[in-house]
């Protein structure tokens, strides 16, 4: 009985050993195609369009929906996901890196669509005579408490979704042309 014991193992660990090489030869023809330039570009794009659209559904609305952080944190993600092909933890940085910028600007253009009437200028003009010591003036009379959590939740969306898990999760077909 020792005997077979031993013999079961061995095919098991000789699996194992072949399972480890294709792995790695897997993680290597993934890392060969993360595009960073794609998704840094794909990001802040992403990042912008989310803002954007904060910023309408804040016109739109009249109110500010922090819930809107977690749609730009998970549009950034995968924007990113889907242009850098990566899998290793700097597109999960660069995703929640773009996240809260789309944010930030999100809850800028928000202030500044509330600023607007009461200066009698168009949002663009604002826009374009914004300073920083202006930007962080509308931030910080706009910011609550509750900014806080939103922006951790689309920190997190951004972060989690940027990046593959493994190469065979990569959100493309195989041979799909790059970026």
């Amino acid at each position: 009985m020792a005997g077979e014991t031993l013999g079961a193992a061995a095919p098991a660990a000789s699996r194992s050993a072949e399972d480890t090489g294709l792995t790695k030869l897997k993680l290597q023809q993934a890392r060969a195609q993360q595009q960073v330039p794609a998704a840094v570009l794909f990001g802040g794009i992403a990042a912008l369009t989310g803002a954007l659209l904060w910023a309408l559904v804040t016109a739109t609305t009249g109110y500010q929906i922090g819930w809107m952080g977690i749609g730009v944190g998970a549009l950034v993600g995968v924007a990113v996901r889907w242009a850098g092909r990566g899998i290793d933890r700097l597109f999960r940085v660069i995703g929640a890196g773009w996240a809260l910028a789309g944010c930030v600007f999100g809850n800028l253009l928000a202030g500044l669509i509330g600023l607007a009437p009461y200066e009698g200028i168009p949002v663009l003009g604002l826009l374009f005579r914004l300073t920083p010591a202006m930007a962080f003036e509308v931030l910080r009379t706009t910011f609550s408490a509750i900014d806080i959590l939103f922006y951790f939740l689309a920190v997190q969306a951004g972060y989690v979704m940027a990046a593959s898990q493994s190469p065979s999760d990569t959100p493309y077909p195989k041979g799909a042309a790059s970026c």
